[in-house]
């Protein structure tokens, strides 16, 4: 096992994986038992998840630029069943998103990517304005939520259709972007309603930034409040609640 390990995820029937900077997955029981090691990367391992296709599990592992690629392990016999491509950086984040056959990736290429297990194809990319460092689902599978090097928490509607032949279509419109660089600043993004399907690769953003007064952050140290303090101000708790109604 690699001397590093950078991620790690818990698998069914007592078992752990770790991702390890060497590009191998080392596989333990939870009573320490070293079960195996699975090789197929040719990077460090950045990110790992559990994720369902017609009835199966597989575990998915994201690597590192270099190699740039999503391994689908069918559980629970580790097989190597799928490889998936299409970043051109570090994978790191994998998110299933709970339809039976698609997951989202993100990716230090600026790119959010989803991806049809059943074929291997990356069916719509994204463009992100910064690279993207984790993405979550809320427990409906209706938002998404991602997160950037540019300090930004980015809110996405999952729009869903059905289509004739049973393979579900993808849309995404961005809702909201807060900005966490300053507690009393948010930063919004509107995007255009999409006509088209997921074959649609691009699309344009314009910003809206509003504007507040001079905040107390620009005092001196010796008058300037705690974080603690300013986390209870009326600003951040109202910035908390439009936070918590948007994700559910």
């Amino acid at each position: 096992m690699s001397d590093i390990i950078l991620c790690c995820l818990l698998l069914p029937s007592n078992q752990i994986v770790v991702g390890g900077k060497d590009g191998q997955l080392v596989v333990y029981h939870l009573n320490g038992e070293r079960l195996c090691t699975l090789k197929g990367h040719n990077a460090s391992i950045c990110s790992l998840a559990l994720v369902r296709c017609d009835g199966l599990t597989y575990l998915a592992s994201g690597s590192d630029h270099g190699c740039s690629t999503i391994l689908l392990w069918e559980l629970p016999s580790l097989t190597l069943r799928h490889r998936l491509e299409g970043h051109k950086a570090a994978v790191t984040a994998i998110v299933d998103l709970l339809d039976g056959q698609n997951i989202v990736s993100g990716s230090y290429d600026k790119k959010i990517n989803v991806y049809n297990i059943k074929n291997g194809k990356t069916t719509y990319s994204v463009p992100n304005k910064a690279s993207v460092t984790g993405i979550v689902l809320n427990n409906v599978a209706t938002k998404m939520i991602s997160c950037g090097l540019d300090n930004t928490l980015s809110v996405w509607n999952i729009i869903r259709s059905q289509h004739s032949n049973n393979v579900q279509i993808l849309w995404f419109r961005i809702s909201k972007i807060y900005s966490w660089k300053d507690w009393f600043k948010t930063t919004q993004w509107s995007v255009p309603s999409w006509d088209q399907p997921c074959t649609q690769t691009s699309y344009t953003l314009e910003q809206r930034t509003v504007k507040s007064k001079p905040s107390t952050l620009k005092r001196d140290k010796a008058t300037r409040p705690s974080l603690a303090a300013t986390m209870q101000s009326s600003k951040w708790l109202s910035l908390k609640d439009k936070v918590t109604q948007v994700l559910f």
